[in-house]
């Protein structure tokens, strides 16, 4: 028997097994991931006033904290291939939100900076994420909340393991 159920990326409709045997939304990786689909949909409609994605506020974010920061460091802090980078600063720049500036002591790297506008959506992206933030917070306690982080840093573990 199989069941019909929307995708999380909203794909459209995926045909997916019906499981007798045993409860998926029970088990944990299976959980986290709904989960995780979940706190991803409701971050993208916070951020989709400023028609900017998870990505562009991290890096905003991360340029604001070390204004000159380069594009490769950046890349490694997000965790981005270059390339993808490359287009996420891009558009950025295109909405006058980031500069490049060469670097005096090193002309071949671009440092990133803030411009006065890209300071200002900052400002009312990271309004919004706090309402995201609060939203999150209103259904688990401080304790829950500390746990839960505890939780997860243990769990991360196992992705290293595995040949």
């Amino acid at each position: 028997m199989r069941d019909r159920a929307e995708a999380s990326d909203g794909g459209g409709v995926i045909d997916t097994p019906h499981v007798a045997t045993c409860d998926l939304a029970r088990q944990i990786g299976f959980r986290l991931r709904f989960t995780q689909a979940a706190l991803w949909k409701d971050l993208l409609l916070t951020f989709r006033p400023f028609r900017l994605r998870p990505p562009h506020y991290a890096a905003l974010v991360m340029i604001n904290d070390a204004p000159g920061l380069s594009q490769q460091d950046l890349s490694a802090q997000l965790g981005l291939k270059g390339p993808n980078l490359v287009s996420l600063i891009n558009d950025l720049s295109k909405r006058g939100l980031v500069e490049r500036h060469q670097r005096e002591n090193d002309r071949r790297v671009n440092g990133l900076f803030l411009t006065g506008p890209g300071a200002r959506v900052l400002a009312q992206m990271t309004e919004a994420h706090a309402r995201h933030q609060a939203r999150i917070a209103a259904v688990l306690s401080p304790e829950d909340r500390a746990r839960l982080v505890t939780m997860l840093e243990s769990l991360e573990r196992i992705g290293g393991d595995q040949a």
